[in-house]
């Protein structure tokens, strides 16, 4: 297994919703698009931007996370910006304070509390309306943290 850091690289489409500057965005697109993949990115690029933040990768499971979001994210970090990684609780600290942790909705009342400056919900479709209107946008508000819902077309491929 390679711990090498694989350089960035985003397709067009990818890079259209990269380069948008609006707080809350919606991708929804087939299997293969990379939209995982584009939702490590932008969980890095606001981890580097706001120094001792906290940022949230979430699916409707746990497992899902790990399964979708972790290994990508593990690669996609250069090492010398991790101060520590957690492989239990599926949470990485970069040098400057931030935080990118991968969590599960399917118990949202765990996800209350806290404060947050940017989250990306994948497979959105999937996923509680309460999840977004009473835990995550609350945890956004005071910091004015974006969000970037991903998901299939109507939770299908």
């Amino acid at each position: 297994m390679s711990t090498k850091t694989e350089p960035i690289n985003l397709r067009w489409a990818q890079g259209q919703v990269y380069s948008s500057e609006k707080r809350f965005r919606v991708l929804v697109a087939g299997r293969r698009f990379g939209k995982s993949y584009l939702s490590c990115v932008e969980l890095l690029r606001g981890a580097i931007n706001r120094p001792g933040e906290t940022f949230f990768y979430c699916a409707p499971t746990y497992r899902m996370a790990k399964d979708i979001a972790w290994r990508a994210l593990k690669k996609l970090v250069p090492k010398v910006w991790i101060h520590t990684k957690n492989e239990t609780d599926l949470r990485i600290e970069l040098i400057n304070g931030s935080t990118i942790e991968l969590k599960g909705t399917e118990n949202a009342m765990a996800l209350r509390g806290r404060s947050l400056s940017g989250v990306v919900l994948d497979e959105a479709a999937f996923m509680d309306s309460e999840v977004w209107f009473e835990v995550i946008r609350p945890a956004l508000a005071d910091k004015e943290g974006w969000a970037l819902f991903i998901s299939t077309p109507d939770g299908t491929a």
